[in-house]
């Protein structure tokens, strides 16, 4: 690859991890018009670059549970959080190890990605008109982790099916949002470092990877200020169409 696609990939990865529209999916769409191979490895190097947006925005969500799990204080708000992030996290790791080789196969499966977006899109938009009024607790925890799991296949927004399974439970739109966001870091630094041999070797120039990761931050640290008010109003379902018409033209020129 050279600079011109690394940026692109890198604009595209800012704008689609936060939106609920598939980072993978769309990367999965670029190689495929570029003719590209892009490894597995640097799409997680992508998102690890959007995960420091993360720690920009929830900073201070980060801090408090960090120092209620010091003071071994589990029975207060940000301590439940963190047990929450956890429960949520085994099932992602399970579903992500178990099921590894075939999820990478779906980034070489243009047909496949374009079914995922349809069913991401409908996904999203029965949220439309759901009551938001529940806390967070162990079982939906869980749920969610199912979610964040299925969605390694690219096409399934990360965001998208984890923010809308919440909505889907009851829980409160914020909530729901800042829990999805906070669940996605110890995923993108566990597949990191997970895919970290990988990078030995790596055939992009490490001035090439710092320019990606910059301009994934950048990006991404304006897409989810826009996500975030966009959820607060009430029109995160906007979306689905948006999916459904990309997974729609994907299998209606693939088929």
């Amino acid at each position: 690859m050279d600079l011109f696609h690394i940026i692109l990939l890198s604009i595209v990865q800012g704008i689609t991890e936060w939106l609920p529209i598939s980072s993978s999916g769309h990367l999965v769409l670029l190689q495929e018009y570029f003719n590209l191979n892009v490894p597995l490895s640097f799409d997680i190097f992508l998102h690890l670059a959007s995960v420091f947006v993360l720690f920009v925005f929830f900073r201070m969500d980060i801090l408090y549970m960090f120092r209620a799990v010091k003071n071994r204080n589990f029975n207060s708000d940000d301590g439940r959080l963190f047990l929450f992030i956890i429960i949520a996290s085994i099932p992602t790791a399970i579903i992500g190890f178990l099921f590894q080789d075939i999820f990478e196969g779906f980034f070489t499966n243009v047909l496949w990605v374009g079914i995922a977006f349809v069913f991401c899109g409908s996904l999203i938009f029965i949220t439309r008109k759901r009551v938001q009024e529940k806390e967070i607790d162990f079982k939906k925890s869980f749920l969610i982790g199912i979610m964040q799991g299925i969605a390694l296949i690219p096409g399934i927004s990360r965001s998208g099916g984890t923010i809308s399974v919440g909505l889907l439970l009851g829980i409160d739109r914020k909530k729901a949002l800042r829990f999805s966001f906070l669940l996605v870091i110890p995923a993108i630094l566990g597949a990191f470092f997970f895919k970290l041999k990988e990078f030995v070797g790596y055939e992009i120039s490490l001035d090439y990877l710092i320019i990606s990761f910059f301009v994934t931050f950048l990006v991404g640290y304006f897409t989810l200020k826009l996500l975030i008010k966009i959820v607060n109003s009430g029109k995160f379902y906007y979306f689905a169409y948006y999916c459904w018409a990309v997974g729609l033209w994907i299998l209606i020129f693939k088929l």
